[in-house]
């Protein structure tokens, strides 16, 4: 397994940094839990990765209680409504400001194609260019695909992204969840995929175990699933534990989980995967002053505070190589068949 570590990047250009943005940002968040304790939950019982059902409670944030299995660490929500009925709270909200960005270039730039190219290093040279790319929001991942010159299928259901897409990057994604596209697929008896992409997908399902035993049988053999995942054994995951009504960006109110590294490579290999490349990379360092501001005094100066940001790279390095990085892109080849 090859491991990278660190990713420079300004998160002043694609995250909410100064006090205002920040303020409104938790406050959407809090009124989308509001709307979403509304609904009827049911109780999780089992591990949403190993199954087991030694759960111990561990935070409560927004009202929602947090449980970790104590045999993978996976980090998950002790009850929530049905998926069906969130289904109405992904076409209408978002939990993360990627319509308000600056650029799409410098997502491009910055974001996008250090992905693409730490991606196919891994691809199996023999592969043919088709490409799955799920839950693909902006669309930039097709977008540059396409112009790499891959065939590529792209889904997501939230509409905002698809009228982005299809309006700036002329990206049309197809608007089904996985597990209607995989029913589409294999009734049409379409061409395998030699890559599927899923950066930012696994914690917003109740199952995600079943949808990556879904993601195995849309690849071709020694095909490449390509996963990007907020982890919990990290420094915006301790962060997230001390202050969990703060927390922005993990454990938001339509995540089922947060993963541990122990529980998404137990995922991975459960669903016929062997991980051949992991880089480790994130945005603690920015977590870490995004909570300083929300514990200021109302006196504090804005541009002190965002000083602090300056440094974001030198701080975010020191994470990124001792492991304790809040994202972790992965790269796995399907070594095998699985029964979903």
């Amino acid at each position: 397994m090859k491991n990278k570590y660190f990713k420079p990047i300004d998160p002043r250009k694609t995250k909410p940094a100064n006090f205002k943005d920040l303020e409104l940002f938790k406050n959407k968040l809090i009124e989308l839990s509001k709307k979403i304790h509304k609904e009827k939950f049911i109780k999780i019982k089992n591990c949403l990765v190993c199954n087991s059902k030694k759960l111990k409670k561990i935070f409560s944030s927004r009202k929602f209680q947090w449980m970790e299995c104590t045999k993978c660490g996976h980090h998950q929500k002790n009850s929530m409504p049905k998926y069906e009925r969130l289904l109405q709270f992904y076409n209408d909200e978002t939990v993360e400001n990627y319509l308000n960005e600056i650029n799409i270039n410098y997502r491009l730039k910055t974001l996008t194609i250090p992905k693409y190219n730490f991606i196919k290093k891994f691809i199996f040279k023999n592969k043919k260019k088709r490409w799955l790319d799920l839950a693909s929001g902006l669309g930039d991942m097709p977008y540059l695909l396409k112009k790499k010159g891959w065939h590529v299928i792209s889904t997501e259901i939230y509409e905002p992204f698809i009228k982005f897409a299809k309006k700036k990057l002329k990206v049309n994604h197809t608007n089904l969840l996985l597990d209607k596209y995989l029913e589409y697929h294999q009734k049409n008896d379409l061409k395998k995929f030699s890559v599927v992409g899923a950066l930012g997908y696994f914690d917003i399902l109740p199952n995600p175990l079943k949808h990556a035993k879904m993601i195995n049988k849309l690849l071709e053999k020694k095909g490449t699933i390509a996963v990007n995942i907020p982890i919990n054994d990290s420094v915006s995951g301790i962060l997230t534990s001390t202050f969990p009504e703060d927390s922005l960006r993990q454990i938001t109110p339509m995540d089922f989980s947060v993963f541990s590294k122990k529980s998404i490579f137990k995922m991975l290999n459960k669903s016929g995967f062997k991980i051949e490349g992991v880089w480790y990379h994130g945005l603690d360092y920015y977590e870490l002053i995004s909570k300083l501001i929300q514990k200021k005094e109302k006196k504090t100066s804005e541009k002190n505070v965002q000083e602090l940001l300056v440094f974001f790279n030198d701080f975010q390095k020191i994470i990124d190589k001792n492991k304790m990085s809040d994202l972790l892109l992965i790269c796995a080849t399907k070594i095998k068949e699985v029964r979903i």
